[in-house]
């Protein structure tokens, strides 16, 4: 799986280098970079639950490229995302005593605005892929199963950006990641037993901040 990561974080890492030396279409429309904090849910067969989350990212905003002639806004955005500790709802296991699932993405995605209340505030839609990864711990009777799973989720999203100043910007965000860490085989601290795990729908409320250089 590290390989894999590796793989993605350079992939990433050439795709940013490639649209930072993209000519913008403006000297203000510059290379943002944001944190953001927020609470993730997961809708599970048991009970829905949640835990904080956290998301570090690199914005791209009014890249010519990017945006067809007459385009209000359009640009990329990409980074990474700690989605916490959430429930795995192992149906094999209906009454275990404790399942985690810490799961954590890499994204890139597409943010094109739809309504622009004025040159300051707008929102904005979002579409993109992840290559998420989540380790997976189930104890249940004193026997302890986990295991890891990885996979390539789709992710949608709805937002609301304000300009506080020229560099500053305000988020507020919503969005949904579908399968997050893809199935995984659980095997137990005995070694005899194992069961498979499938991945999760995160959606994800979150409010941060991007300077733009």
């Amino acid at each position: 799986m590290k390989n894999c990561q590796f793989t993605v974080i350079a992939t990433l890492c050439a795709l940013a280098f490639t649209i930072f030396n993209i000519p913008q279409a403006s000297a203000q429309d510059n290379l943002g970079i944001g944190a953001a904090f927020g609470e993730a849910e997961v809708d599970q067969d048991k009970a829905d639950a949640t835990d904080s989350s956290f998301k570090l990212f690199l914005s791209f905003p009014h890249l010519d490229l990017a945006c067809p002639t007459g385009a209000v806004f359009c640009g990329f955005e990409m980074g990474y995302i700690d989605f916490g500790s959430l429930p795995t709802d192992i149906v094999f296991i209906p009454a275990a005593d404790s399942e985690t699932s810490e799961a954590q993405a890499l994204y890139v995605a597409i943010k094109t605005l739809g309504v622009s209340f004025s040159d300051k505030a707008g929102l904005h839609a979002k579409f993109g892929f992840a290559y998420s990864w989540a380790d997976r711990t189930v104890v249940d009777g004193g026997i302890t199963y986990s295991g890891t799973g990885e996979t390539f989720d789709t992710l949608l999203g709805i937002g609301f950006q304000y300009a506080l100043t020229r560099e500053m910007n305000l988020h507020v965000n919503w969005e949904s990641y579908i399968g997050v860490g893809g199935e995984a085989t659980l095997e137990s601290s005995t070694g005899f037993t194992s069961f498979e795990s499938g991945g999760q729908d995160i959606s994800l409320f979150e409010i941060g901040l991007s300077y733009r250089f």
